[in-house]
């Protein structure tokens, strides 16, 4: 996931440059593949330490929420209403206890799947 976004961010910026540029002049020719691929390299250099920042700042809050007895509350809730509605879908209880325990809790991680 984060070297798709990498690399959806770096062809923004690839797109967003070659716009702001224009068109090349008749006399100039565009971009090659690999002037290009350089482009997007330093675009994605550059983007990489507040990337960084964004993952921590994500991460601490995910933290400070979970840390609070609220964010264990609203996991319980979350658990129970997931087992609830698969024994609703026909589950065994059995079946609704394994599932329950192995879904993952839902999370806003930048590389997340």
């Amino acid at each position: 996931m984060k070297a798709s976004l990498a690399v959806a961010l770096s062809l923004l910026a690839a797109v967003a440059w070659a716009q702001e540029a224009g068109p090349p002049p008749a006399n100039r020719p565009a971009p090659s593949p690999e002037q290009m691929q350089q482009i997007m390299n330093s675009t994605f250099s550059s983007m990489v330490p507040y990337m960084g920042r964004m993952s921590e700042a994500v991460l601490t809050t995910q933290l400070t929420v979970m840390a609070k007895p609220e964010g264990a509350a609203q996991m319980a809730q979350y658990i129970h209403n997931l087992y609830q509605a698969l024994l609703k879908e026909g589950f065994t209880k059995q079946q609704a206890l394994e599932i329950a325990a192995r879904v993952p809790m839902p999370n806003v991680s930048v590389g997340s799947k």
